[in-house]
C-alpha cells in the first residue's frame, strides 16, 4: 500500500463500497450510523498507520 490513504483503502478496510465510504466521510444522511462508524474507524486507523510509516528512522550521532 502506498503512503497516501485512498478512498478505496478505507472502503476495503470498512467492508463497504467506495460510494458508501464517500457518503459516510462526507456526512450524508443516507448512510446508517453503523456504517458511518465503521468507515470513520477504518479511516482513522489507516491514517494512523500511514503516519507511522512516514516517520523517518531515528539516526545515531
Amino acid at each position: 500500500m502506498s503512503q497516501r490513504v485512498t478512498l478505496d483503502d478505507v472502503a476495503a478496510a470498512a467492508g463497504v463500497s467506495k460510494s458508501a465510504a464517500s457518503k459516510a466521510l462526507n456526512n450524508r444522511a443516507d448512510v446508517s450510523a453503523a456504517t458511518r462508524e465503521r468507515v470513520l474507524a477504518a479511516s482513522e486507523d489507516l491514517a494512523t498507520c500511514a503516519r507511522r510509516r512516514r516517520r523517518p528512522a531515528p539516526t545515531r550521532r
